[in-house]
């Protein structure tokens, strides 16, 4: 700021030379330009200082957020162990299911076979039982002859 006012003054010289008016560079003049420039730095200074203050907080979030994804990575390698190990007990519990469905559906085969042939009984059951039935209608009139003629018999036989 010194050569400027420097140089103000020795264009104030080539003005006098010039012109033959004398014009002055005064020291106030110069001291409220510096006092200007003091202002102006010092805001900018305080730009500077709250940018690098929200750059620090921003880095220090980041190395928080560091820390925090090297524990989830900790936390996820435990996490994935015991994933394989669940995996492994489930697959080892999918085949006995597997065995044990096989053995159920050759039971449950054997046991249809049974309930078909018990089936295949009862149908013949009730075939009989309606031939039964019916030959028991037909040979009720006979019956009941025979009954009648019984009692007379031993009627007669009383008399």
């Amino acid at each position: 700021m010194g050569s400027v006012h420097d140089g103000v003054a020795e264009y104030c010289l080539q003005y006098f030379q010039k012109y033959r008016r004398s014009t002055h560079v005064t020291p106030k003049s110069y001291l409220s330009f510096l006092n200007g420039y003091k202002e102006i730095y010092s805001q900018k200074l305080n730009e500077i200082e709250l940018m690098a203050k929200r750059m620090n907080d921003g880095l220090t979030r980041l190395v928080d957020a560091e820390k925090a994804v090297i524990l989830m990575k900790e936390e996820l390698a435990i996490k994935e162990k015991e994933l394989d190990i669940a995996n492994k007990k489930a697959d080892k519990v999918l085949k006995e299911v597997a065995v044990k469905k096989g053995a159920a559906e050759i039971v449950r085969q054997q046991v249809q076979k049974v309930k078909d042939t018990a089936q295949i009984l009862v149908d013949e059951i009730n075939r009989d039982k309606l031939q039964a039935n019916a030959e028991l209608e037909n040979a009720k009139p006979a019956l009941i002859v025979s009954l009648i003629c019984l009692k007379l018999r031993d009627l007669i036989r009383l008399f």
